[in-house]
């Protein structure tokens, strides 16, 4: 029976493999990725395709035509320096092409298990975890509402769920944008509560007259509204009720290419990073737009329906109609939701002037935000702090076994460590230095090259009242002739730790 099955399998997904990891801000170009991928394979003509090469490239592939270029899907490798690469932008498209971005990826639901496995395996390469591997009751606690809610109303609410936002770069041209995990961490929740539109028909001029025509849509705004966001794992996330029968319509028929939010943002800054970038800071985001024509600038968003799995089944008959109050973001009105038996009803509500009591309970909730925040960065510092102190750890146990003495010459060099006034220019010292691989090639060092070395050190090392910086004794030399110097054993292998910890002790004086 078993062998009956294998001969009949006409699809696969590729077996996990753990491939060398390109950089995490390396540049991801699927085409580009897949031209080199056919050269590594032996290409590009198809005749000499090594088409088992071929397939690590990809996560899934039609074993009944292995020899098409069309038969294989959701690349994430690219070759660099001749050796096949996992590329984190790559990883990520793929995950999100099998979660529904960009129109999805069309592959047999016998195989996304496997395919699944194959991309998460990725994810845990770089140490994060793959989106569906993200417990849904974390994501989707449902904490907006005041008891559990049931599929029925799912269905009459037409909820859905989706990505509005993440960090990294836009595709925004000339100027990209850059969202920091930072910014949006702070100002993710602010999306709860803001309406929707297609395309930003509500802040652009937009033909309305053509989407009514080629998509039935009688309104671009509003279509929607955002009843909560979070940030969370580099991403805001949300669930949405939709309003517009149409609209919910296309979402289950996967037609958006992915959301867009406005952002408004109290700093900005232009800096160099592959070309301009623009980060902002203290950013809100009071509108999403679903994309259905224009391009979601942040590639890897998207939205599809909350699924029946995610409700909480409760008993109908037990439970109160439901009701739930969102604030419209910037606006003094918020949206009722009422759910009953003959089905959902949305009001527009004016909410009343605040007596002093709301006044207090605001400043109070505000403050309670920024302890939050607060909060957060010291945890952050805390991980920081840790991190610097096991480092320092196995600088010391390195040091004990290299120089098997009290090891002053890396640790009394810090600045910290420093006699007060007495502070070397560490920045000159190193650039002394010979290259590590030097250092570790040869047991003698040219005499011209010691030479200027030792005068270096010797104009950047020593103190006013005539004393040195401990690592001056790097430089002893073991025997001294016209042509070479031998440096003792021990110094050499110092001097290597110590260029790893001074390199990272002047990352933070700058």
């Amino acid at each position: 029976m078993n062998e009956d099955r294998l001969k009949v399998k006409v699809y696969g997904a590729v077996e996990t493999h753990n491939p060398k990891k390109a950089p995490e801000d390396y540049e991801w170009d699927a085409d580009r990725a897949e031209k080199r991928i056919r050269a590594w394979s032996g290409g590009p003509e198809k005749e000499n395709i090594d088409w088992s090469k071929y397939r690590q490239g990809f996560a899934w592939y039609d074993e009944k035509n292995p020899e098409n270029f069309e038969s294989y899907k959701l690349p994430h490798h690219d070759i660099i320096d001749n050796e096949l690469c996992t590329v984190w932008r790559g990883v990520v498209a793929a995950a999100g092409a099998i979660m529904g971005a960009r129109g999805g990826v069309d592959i047999p639901n016998d195989d996304l298990p496997q395919v699944k496995a194959h991309i998460a395996n990725h994810y845990h390469q770089f140490d994060k975890r793959a989106p569906w591997e993200i417990e849904s009751v974390k994501m989707y606690s449902f904490s907006w509402l005041p008891r559990p809610i049931t599929e029925d109303e799912v269905k009459a609410l037409r909820l859905v769920k989706g990505v509005a936002i993440h960090a990294g770069l836009s595709k925004k041209q000339p100027i990209a944008d850059k969202q920091t995990e930072d910014n949006l961490m702070r100002g993710g929740r602010s999306l709860r509560g803001a309406l929707i539109d297609i395309d930003h028909a509500s802040v652009m001029s937009i033909d309305q007259s053509h989407y009514k025509e080629k998509y039935g849509l009688e309104s671009l705004f509003p279509i929607g509204q955002v009843l909560d966001a979070e940030y969370e794992d580099e991403r805001v996330e949300f669930i949405a009720s939709i309003w517009d029968d149409k609209v919910y319509d296309m979402i289950l028929q996967n037609k958006f290419k992915g959301c867009s939010v406005v952002e408004e943002y109290r700093s900005e800054i232009i800096e160099k990073i592959d070309g301009l970038v623009s980060i902002t800071q203290g950013s809100t985001f009071p509108l999403l737009a679903l994309c259905l024509e224009s391009e979601p600038a942040y590639p890897n968003t998207w939205v599809k329906p909350l699924t029946i799995e995610e409700a909480i089944t409760v008993d109908q008959a037990k439970i109160e109609p439901l009701t739930i109050e969102v604030r419209i973001p910037n606006t003094d009105t918020m949206k009722k939701y009422s759910l009953t038996s003959s089905g959902i009803k949305i009001e527009t509500v004016k909410l009343k002037d605040k007596t002093e009591l709301e006044d207090v309970i605001e400043e109070i909730n505000k403050k309670i935000e920024a302890l939050k925040d607060e909060i957060r960065q010291i945890r952050d510092e805390k991980q920081q702090v840790e991190k610097e102190i096991q480092a320092l750890k196995e600088d010391h146990a390195q040091l004990m076994r290299f120089g098997k003495e009290k090891p002053t010459a890396l640790i009394e060099a810090y600045p910290s460590r420093q006699v007060k006034g007495n502070k070397c220019n560490h920045s000159e010292f190193l650039k002394t230095f010979p290259m590590e691989q030097d250092l570790r090639s040869f047991k003698s060092i040219p005499s011209d090259y010691y030479l200027s070395w030792a005068l270096s050190v010797e104009r950047n090392c020593s103190y006013e009242d005539g004393s040195h910086c401990p690592h001056y004794q790097l430089i002893r030399p073991h025997t001294i002739s016209a042509k070479q110097v031998i440096l003792p054993r021990v110094n050499q292998e110092t001097a290597l730790s110590f260029i790893r910890i001074i390199r990272n002790v002047l990352s933070k004086e700058i």
